[in-house]
């Protein structure tokens, strides 16, 4: 079935926002590109679930696109000086890509939020991103969640600025160890990435608020002096069979809500308890006062009104 192109729309742009998802596109209409009104007004630009086999080169003349999601199509591969240098936010989760030309994200000066996830990057395809990424003096959120990797590049970790990594479903086997630099790091999720071990200094972490190592190998994990703002640890599905009495001390730990019950017959997880393998996150009642907002937030791009769902990997 032939799916034509929708033609040109003025009230399409509002707020200097386009919204072009879920129309089976195979590409991006020439006018999105041709109205010289886009060059400067354009903002945000929204693909997502189309059938985009290739970001279009055009994409650079946009000078003022701050926000491009392009989840859920079929790109296979990210060119060079084919994004614009306004690019702020970039999200390409749920495509399959493969491979990052050099010179890809060199020029995204601007570029703080980065998703990536359900892709089919390996850790060589990524390495040359990884450089580049290192460029970045404003990139502070990465999301590499589900792709092939089994270790992340040093020079993808910036210490001084990063302060989000999600990187669930990789087979790292360890932590990254530039992780124990990461004095801005707020939240680290490694959800099922064959870890054995978590270094002190990582729990420690000044900033960090979420610490999510659910699914892994975890026998135990270690003692600790000190916290800084840890308010939810979450350890299920280990095989733990307690915390150190020093990390419980810290955290003043009490297990967070369950979830809500199933219906009858229905196959259920073991119920939250006293019991760390049975758990799905402990809550620290020290970190937070009962009065202060949740630390839950939707990601800048995400939160834009034309911004896909959030892709919820099965864990």
């Amino acid at each position: 079935m032939a799916f034509m192109l929708p033609p040109y729309d003025a009230r399409a742009l509002v707020d200097g926002a386009l919204q072009l998802s879920e129309l089976q596109l195979s590409e991006v209409p020439a006018w999105v590109f041709d109205r010289p009104n886009h060059a400067s007004s354009l903002r945000v630009l929204a693909v997502w679930k189309n059938r985009l086999r290739a970001l279009p080169p055009s994409l650079g003349a946009l000078r003022s696109l701050e926000t491009l999601n392009a989840f859920g199509n079929l790109i296979a591969e990210l060119p060079a000086s084919t994004l614009p240098p306004s690019l702020t936010s970039l999200i390409l989760s749920q495509n399959q890509i493969t491979s990052i030309a050099s010179g890809a994200f060199a020029p995204l000066v601007r570029l703080r939020h980065l998703e990536l996830c359900a892709n089919l990057l390996t850790d060589s395809a990524f390495a040359g991103a990884a450089a580049e990424l290192s460029t970045l003096a404003q990139l502070d959120f990465l999301d590499i969640t589900s792709n092939r990797m089994h270790a992340i590049p040093h020079a993808a970790i910036q210490p001084d600025r990063l302060r989000e990594l999600r990187a669930s479903m990789n087979a790292l086997g360890a932590c990254p160890p530039a992780l124990p630099r990461c004095a801005q790091l707020q939240r680290l999720v490694l959800v099922r990435c064959s870890l054995e071990s978590v270094p002190e200094d990582v729990l420690a972490l000044p900033q960090l608020e979420l610490l999510d190592l659910a699914r892994n190998g975890l026998s135990e994990l270690p003692a600790v002096r000190g916290l800084g703002r840890l308010r939810e640890l979450r350890v299920g599905r280990n095989n733990l069979s307690g915390l150190p009495a020093s990390l419980v001390a810290c955290l003043k730990l009490t297990p967070s809500v369950g979830p809500p019950e199933a219906p009858p017959g229905a196959e259920t997880e073991r119920p939250i308890g006293c019991s760390i393998r049975s758990s799905v996150a402990f809550t620290s009642t020290a970190a937070a006062s009962p009065s202060e907002p949740s630390s839950e937030k939707p990601s800048a791009a995400t939160a834009q009104h034309i911004a896909a769902p959030p892709l919820q990997p099965q864990m």
